[in-house]
């Protein structure tokens, strides 16, 4: 979005190489002179209401400050250096903006403190504070201060005192702007480093915290854990609450006295665990003393954990059915509309569940929300296709509707990688790992029997976790090939570990599980072993008793499943991303569904024979026509025979052509075999050898399934385009006895040519567009003329 100077995004990137220059020089003028241009300083504040608040009260609107992409250019920069050393000087209680960390994980942390302290019965007090205006109330004087404490060197204050320098804004009101207002304190909204600036300003209250010894936290797997933070969002986990609480209030004032920041006390939250507050803590606090759950970062947490699902998505599922139910009253939305919606709307806030919550969904839930969102994407009415397949990738032929289980699956699996990975660091790994300090816990991913060496049914998110690896495990039917994941120095089955503790010196020789002894699909000799590892001589004889048990037991995998292939590159990673679309894939392409099905109809009314290598090849093509989410997806319904015809009608008793009068009129049929269409589609030939001067066959699978080489890349988006205008112009008269001509076959191109050249000259490449269709252009100005 453009600042107060109108200059969008799309006129930097379009101006790139003038610009880069000029910005340059700029960037290092603000570096050296610690000053900013005077456009910097100005921002466009404009307003929403908040949902569900009274639109008379200004108290209930949320600022949206739009700075200048200058602005936001050197401050990225600056941002993008700064986030790279920030996981060093912030403790790793707070998760808000910093790098590889999220949210879950302070959310798990507290899950994992409310399970240990409910069972050792410790008297606790979880406090839920809120700041008022938090990142409106910083004061840079303290801010700058802090930053000289952290070490920061007095060029980069300096710099970012300037940016600071008497900042200005004006309100955006129905399409007018207010008189200039100078701003005196808080991180600049629409700044790219506000967040982090905003963490380094915090960090202090939380040391401080942790460093008092008269505020006294909770014992959890060795260590005091006293708090969480998410920026603002501070939970606060206490013992000897009568004591403690009183002391912590004064010292949230007096921080607030140096720093500005203000706690938010009707906002605050309690919950005790094995405490009774005295009368006059509640006296003193006029809090919710008797709440069963508060709610933080957006996930309720309840005494029970029995309770966590209805708690949770009980109100998610209302949500759901209200904005599935006013959803479909859009006429607008089209197929694909509504699973973009899902994808983008329902997903992320399913997932952001998964992740936080780590706790079982009952198989009818599951059932039950694929049966809501089936409703929703076809109105209703009876599916025209296959769930599942709508789940598959594109180029299977799907349409990537998410799978909500398998995303469940890789949400609860993603902690195993977290805690697998070496190079990963959060409060929860470190309380979760004191569990595995008797055995790894990758010794236990393939050995089932040695996870009963651990009390993991006594640990609700372990056992949640566990038995979702080992169920997704099973249902990938991976259970033999996961035993190259189990070490040789804890395998149940392998008998020497239990009477020879060298091996569990191998361990740190770099011999852990049976994998590593496996180089290119073949177990190492003992020399290369003792070379790599620094085995020696007496370790001889204990290879060869790995070395027959690995023959006897284990299976080198021939083809690495890729489940098994994506855990383990994704725990060697020095920092996994994406983990959880990785997991889903995975687990996604070990289902067997396909959409194979559909072409072995096509083979059966056709007479054809397509290969697997050709199918998913035309299923590939259909999303590669035009940049119409729209001409794509009718692409995609045309091969995946979407549209009835009589033939499924033949229950209310006439299967007969519209057309010819034929019986059993099927897809094959009505799209290429009927007597009256041929014509149709030999003109369609005809044009196309013409248009690009080369000579294919006229055939169902060139002109229909676009099978067709021969052309380059420019060519063939062109060629596909009109072969996907030939099959809309049949469409188009649908249930209409006369045949379609090739002037609706120009129709219709003619539409998406306009479509197709709004768009780009849009994106600013017209011209690609002009090169794209220059040919077609040259071919049909003779006999239309709106093509120019």
């Amino acid at each position: 979005m453009a600042g107060a100077d109108g200059f969008s995004p799309e006129w930097y990137k379009t101006m790139e190489t003038h610009l880069i220059p000029t910005l340059l020089k700029t960037f290092n003028w603000v570096m050296e002179k610690k000053m900013t241009p005077l456009s910097w300083n100005e921002a466009i504040i404009s307003i929403i209401p908040k949902e569900g608040k009274d639109r008379l009260d200004c108290a209930n609107y949320r600022p949206v400050s739009v700075l200048n992409i200058d602005y936001k250019l050197f401050t990225s920069i600056i941002s993008r250096r700064l986030e790279t050393i920030l996981p060093m000087l912030i403790h790793k209680d707070q998760t808000g903006f910093i790098k590889q960390r999220q949210t879950q994980d302070s959310i798990r942390k507290v899950l994992n403190i409310i399970h240990q302290v409910v069972q050792q019965k410790q008297e606790t007090l979880v406090i839920s504070l809120d700041a008022e205006k938090a990142f409106d109330s910083v004061r840079w004087t303290f801010l700058y201060k802090v930053l000289g404490k952290f070490g920061f060197c007095k060029s980069i204050i300096e710099t970012i005192s300037g940016l600071y320098n008497k900042p200005t804004a004006r309100i955006k009101i129905n399409g007018d702007l207010t008189e200039t207002i100078t701003l005196e304190r808080g991180t600049r909204q629409g700044c790219n480093m506000s967040a982090l600036l905003f963490a380094l300003y915090i960090e202090p209250l939380g040391q401080w915290i942790r460093q008092r010894a008269d505020i006294k936290g909770v014992k959890v797997s060795g260590k005091e854990q006293k708090l969480s933070l998410f920026a603002d969002d501070l939970l606060l986990t206490i013992s000897q609450p009568t004591k403690t609480l009183p002391i912590i209030m004064d010292s949230l004032k007096d921080f607030g006295t140096l720093s500005g920041y203000k706690i938010n006390v009707n906002k605050t939250q309690v919950l005790t665990l094995n405490y009774s507050p005295p009368q006059n803590i509640k006296d003193e606090y006029k809090w919710e003393w008797q709440a069963d759950s508060i709610k933080y970062l957006g996930i309720a947490l309840h005494k029970d954990f029995t309770k966590m699902f209805e708690v949770n998505y009980g109100p998610l599922n209302t949500k759901l059915q209200s904005d599935l139910q006013r959803w479909n009253t859009i006429p607008f939305l089209d197929l694909h509309s509504r699973i973009d919606s899902i994808r983008m709307n329902i997903l992320p806030r399913m997932l952001y569940l998964f992740q936080c919550l780590p706790f079982p969904i009952p198989q009818k839930q599951f059932v039950e929300w694929d049966k809501m969102l089936s409703r929703y994407i076809w109105r209703g009415k009876k599916p025209r296709i296959k769930y599942k397949t709508l789940q598959l990738k594109t180029d299977q032929g799907g349409r990537n509707l998410p799978c909500l289980q398998d995303y469940f699956c890789a949400a609860q699996l993603r902690p195993l990688i977290c805690m697998c990975s070496p190079v990963y660091t959060a409060g929860w790994k470190d309380l979760e790992l004191k569990t595995f300090e008797k055995i790894p816990l990758k010794a236990l991913l393939a050995d089932i029997k040695l996870q009963g060496e651990l009390p993991l049914q006594d640990d609700p998110l372990l056992n949640m976790m566990i038995k979702t690896w080992n169920d997704t495990v099973k249902k990938c039917n991976l259970m033999e090939d996961s035993k190259i994941l189990r070490w040789c120095a804890y395998d149940s089955e392998f008998t020497p570990n239990k009477y020879d503790g060298r091996f569990k010196l191998w361990i740190a020789k770099g011999l852990t599980d049976f994998n590593s002894f496996v180089h290119k699909g073949a177990f190492q000799t003992f020399d290369t072993l003792k070379k790599k590892h620094g085995l020696i001589s007496d370790d001889f004889f204990r290879y060869l008793q790995v070395r027959h048990y690995f023959n006897q037991k284990i299976k080198i995998p021939t083809d690495d499943p890729r489940f098994l292939k994506t855990f383990k590159t994704l725990i060697k990673a020095i920092c996994p991303t994406k983990i959880i679309s990785k997991l889903y894939n995975s687990i996604l392409s070990h289902k067997g569904e396909n959409t194979y099905y559909v072409k072995e109809r096509w083979e059966r009314e056709g007479q054809l024979t397509i290969t697997e290598e050709d199918w998913e090849q035309i299923c590939r093509k259909q999303w590669i026509t035009t940049g119409s989410n729209i001409w794509r997806e009718f692409c995609w319904k045309s091969i995946m025979r979407f549209f009835t015809t009589p033939s499924q009608k033949k229950y209310l008793g006439n299967s007969k052509c519209w057309r010819c009068g034929n019986n059993g009129a099927n897809h094959f049929h009505i799209f290429w075999d009927c007597v009256i269409i041929k014509k149709y589609w030999s003109d369609i030939h005809e044009h196309l050898q013409n248009v690009f001067s080369i000579v294919f066959p006229l055939s169902f699978e060139s002109l229909f399934l676009s099978k067709i080489d021969g052309l380059d890349n420019k060519n063939k988006k062109l060629l596909y385009i009109l072969l996907a205008a030939s099959k809309k112009a049949i469409t188009r008269k649908w249930l209409k006895p006369e045949q379609p001509t090739t002037e609706d076959w120009i129709d219709v191109v003619q539409r998406i040519y306009i479509m197709e050249r709004i768009s780009h000259s849009l994106q600013i490449r017209l011209d690609v567009f002009y090169a794209t269709w220059s040919i077609w252009t040259e071919y049909v100005k003779p006999v239309r003329s709106d093509f120019i």
